[in-house]
C-alpha cells in the first residue's frame, strides 16, 4: 500500500555511492541514512509522495524507522562494549553491582556512553555544558516563545496539496487539548 512498486526495505548490504567529491565515508548505507532519505520529499516527476499522503499509515511507519534504528544502535552498544572502552568504569560497574544484585547473577552490565541521546551521561553532559555557559555568560534574562499561524504562507506552500484541512484540523486539536 505505501510502496505499490515493491521497493525494498533498508538491509545492511545496500551500497552506498560516490559522493561530489568522490569520497565516501563507509562502503554501506545505514540504517539512518536510509530512513533520512526515504521521508525526504521530492518533486512529484521525480517519485511521487505516495507515503506522505497515508496518514497514521505514515506515521507509524516514522515510528517504526525510529524504533529500528534505535535498537540498533543500542545493539551496537551492547556488543561492542570493549570498543567503548566500558571497562575503564571499573567504579561505576562496582557501585551499580552493590546497589543492584540482579547485576550479579547476570555477571555484565551495559554502559551507555554519553553520545548515545537520551541516557543518563548524555542527560548529565547536557547539564553541565547548561551551567558551563550560565557561568561564562550569565544567567539568561530572556525567554522566547514561537508561535506559528497554520494559514501562513510560509507553512502552506510547504504542505503537500490537499493537506491543509488535516494540519489546521490537527493543530486545533492540540490547541483544545
Amino acid at each position: 500500500m505505501l510502496f505499490p512498486s515493491g521497493e525494498e526495505g533498508w538491509h545492511p548490504d545496500i551500497e552506498i555511492h560516490l559522493g561530489q567529491h568522490g569520497r565516501r565515508r563507509a562502503d554501506n548505507v545505514t540504517e539512518t541514512l536510509f530512513y533520512a532519505y526515504r521521508l525526504h520529499i521530492r518533486p512529484e516527476h521525480i517519485q511521487p509522495p505516495n507515503i506522505f499522503r497515508a496518514a497514521r499509515l505514515f506515521q507509524q511507519y516514522v515510528v517504526d524507522a525510529w524504533a529500528s534504528i534505535e535498537q540498533g544502535k543500542l545493539v551496537w552498544i551492547r556488543n561492542n562494549q570493549t570498543r567503548l572502552r566500558a571497562d575503564s568504569y571499573n567504579n561505576l560497574t562496582d557501585n551499580v553491582i552493590n546497589e543492584n544484585r540482579e547485576l550479579e547473577q547476570t555477571g555484565r552490565s551495559i554502559i551507555l556512553p554519553s553520545s548515545h541521546t537520551g541516557s543518563p551521561r548524555y542527560m548529565y553532559q547536557l547539564l553541565q555544558d547548561s551551567l558551563a555557559i550560565c557561568r561564562a555568560c550569565k544567567k539568561p534574562d530572556l525567554f522566547l516563545t514561537m508561535t506559528a499561524n497554520g494559514s501562513w504562507p510560509e507553512i502552506t506552500n510547504n504542505l503537500l496539496p490537499g493537506k491543509f484541512d488535516i494540519f489546521s484540523s490537527y493543530i486545533c486539536q492540540c490547541l483544545i487539548n
